[in-house]
């Protein structure tokens, strides 16, 4: 059906159109006074009826209330006397028709729905008026159903609910005045419990001039820097600013500031050297922003050699070779050999060392693409262990099946995963606090052939076969886990 008003589509279980809000008439309008007559008539029994329209057939004794089927059973005119009761009977179902077609033109009404919540809520029946509210809200959309349901959430004592209502409103369709009454709303809740953070991070996602005016003081700015990051020859005068009227605190060795680190009243002076400075914006009601880091380096035509601290020798414990590189600076090697250069390895944490003899050489970029001369270590390392790497191979393969993780048809299989998996020995490297372990990587071989890692790496224990997985922490460091 079409709608009278707008002439968009009614679906069939709907009294009202979604489009414009009116309402479908599925009976003609009747004003008060008709319909208190239409209930009047409603009242009368049958049996008055029929004696009104025929009481000559009529005129006889019955019991009180007679039944009106006994009665047409009794008459000499049962005929005619039973149509004009059927029409009767017609007359009074178009009746009830209307009535009942009015109330529920009536229950689909925007404003009786709020004047029902408005009843309720004078009563103090406030989940019903919130009832009546959401039915008013699905009848046509307005921002004032949501904001008395936030209004009878905390009447309740439920402030999440009210939260999370009014956040509906901010996020929603609607117009700036409604918008603005539902951060007013949320804002004074926050502020009777004392949550500022939670109002400054409301207020990074208002787009309400008006409110972002009047609440500026809660809000948290990004600290600004005046210069780039990069390498300068020269000194650097750094200044650090925020929109705001809150405080900056700053650190130069990419550590998180705190309200204790230095506070930023005058520029810095950035001389020779590295420099990682990392600042956060305080507001007076103390929010803190996200750090923000800029990396510089103050290089006066030198190329910076990077330090090798693991010296070349020969050694029987597994050992870390580990590299000093400065702050934008990137360091690369190779183990075979060849020259190192950008498409080398890169140096991103410390390295194990090999088994036997290899030969290691380092290079060092600076930012601008100037490069460091070549640095060479050999190590000559011997592991003293009482399981080989193919035994601590083999061991997880036989430790990975009792678990059930792994299938062996021919090869070895997970459940539910097409393709192979393999596992292959890759570094014996030292956990402090836990011994020495064979790394072995997990490959998945599709079924094409291919091989791709997993992503999963298993710790064995080079003299008890332990068996753990590898997790990388956000330290770097890795982290032996049950499994």
């Amino acid at each position: 059906m079409k709608c009278p008003n707008c002439g968009a589509n009614i679906p069939d279980d709907k009294l009202y159109c979604e489009s414009c809000g009116a309402e479908l008439q599925i009976v003609p309008d009747i004003d008060y006074d008709t319909e208190v007559q239409i209930e009047k008539e409603m009242n009368k029994t049958l049996s008055d009826i029929a004696h009104d329209e025929f009481p000559e057939e009529f005129d006889m004794e019955y019991d009180e209330d007679p039944n009106i089927f006994t009665m047409l059973a009794g008459t000499n005119k049962g005929g005619k006397v039973l149509y004009a009761v059927i029409a009767i009977v017609l007359v009074v179902f178009v009746i009830g028709a209307v009535v009942i077609g009015k109330k529920i033109s009536t229950a689909g009404n925007f404003d009786h729905q709020m004047e029902l919540a408005a009843q309720y809520e004078e009563s103090g029946n406030y989940n019903d008026a919130i009832a009546a509210l959401e039915a008013a809200y699905k009848i046509k959309p307005e921002a004032s159903a949501l904001l008395k349901i936030s209004d009878l959430y905390l009447n309740l004592g439920r402030e999440n609910d009210a939260v999370y209502t009014l956040l509906e409103i901010t996020k929603g369709e609607f117009n700036a005045i409604d918008k603005e009454n539902a951060y007013k709303k949320l804002i004074n809740m926050y502020l009777d419990s004392g949550s500022y953070e939670d109002i400054a991070n409301l207020l990074k996602t208002c787009d309400n001039n008006a409110i972002l005016s009047a609440y500026r003081d809660y809000m948290v700015f990004e600290p600004e820097f005046n210069v780039e990051e990069g390498t300068y020859e020269d000194t650097v005068l750094l200044k650090i600013s925020a929109k705001g009227d809150g405080k900056i605190y700053y650190t130069l060795d990419g550590s998180a500031p705190t309200t204790n680190s230095s506070y930023f009243e005058t520029p810095i002076f950035l001389e020779m050297g590295s420099y990682n400075v990392t600042a956060i914006y305080v507001n007076g009601y103390g929010v803190k922003s996200a750090p923000v880091s800029r990396k510089y380096l103050i290089d006066k035509d030198f190329v910076f050699e990077p330090t090798i601290l693991t010296d070349s020798g020969e050694y029987d414990q597994a050992t870390l070779i580990e590299a000093d590189v400065p702050v934008l600076y990137t360091l690369y090697y190779t183990t075979d050999g060849s020259e190192p250069d950008k498409n080398s390895k890169r140096y991103v944490a410390p390295i194990p060392m090999q088994e036997g003899t290899t030969n290691y050489k380092f290079i060092c970029y600076a930012p601008d693409g100037t490069q460091s001369s070549v640095l060479e270590r050999t190590y000559t390392f011997h592991l003293a262990a009482n399981y080989t790497p193919a035994q601590a191979v083999s061991h997880l393969g036989d430790t990975l099946r009792e678990k059930g993780i792994l299938v062996s048809e021919g090869g070895e299989y997970k459940p539910g995963i097409s393709g192979e998996f393999k596992y292959m020995y890759s570094a014996i490297y030292p956990i402090e606090g836990r011994g020495t372990f064979y790394f072995v990587v997990e490959y998945h071989v599709e079924t094409d052939g291919n091989w791709v890692t997993s992503g999963d790496v298993y710790a064995v224990g080079v003299d008890d076969l332990s068996v753990y997985k590898v997790l990388a922490g956000e330290d770097g460091q890795y982290n032996l886990v049950n499994f």
